[in-house]
């Protein structure tokens, strides 16, 4: 019986670890580097830089959560991001259109096609 218990222990352990393991990690690189350069990346400007240089990402992966809940796999996620991200900085930039104009184009362009 005792190994049983060690066995449903271990088995338990690694569900919650492959769970949650990520998040561990990434808790544990934060500390990591809070204590190493305290003076440089515990800081409000650093945490502000990572989340505005990263906002793109955590919009698409917002936008993809849902579909992975309910068991779907959208493969175009990235390509019709690029072809958007194209879209909204080209057109202003090269072709003079508003930007809200360059923005709507880049939702119809890059809709679903079904």
């Amino acid at each position: 019986m005792p190994g049983r218990d060690r066995e449903s222990i271990t088995q338990q352990s690694l569900a919650v670890l492959s769970r949650f393991g990520l998040l561990l990690l990434f808790l544990v690189l934060v500390a990591y580097f809070s204590v190493e350069r305290p003076d440089s990346f515990a800081t409000l400007g650093n945490a502000s830089s990572i989340l505005s240089a990263q906002s793109v990402t955590v919009i698409a992966g917002l936008g993809i959560l849902l579909t992975l809940i309910l068991g779907e796999f959208d493969l175009s996620v990235a390509a019709n991001l690029s072809l958007a991200n194209v879209f909204v900085v080209t057109l202003p930039e090269r072709q003079g259109v508003p930007v809200w104009s360059a923005s709507s184009s880049a939702v119809a362009i890059s809709g679903e096609s079904d």
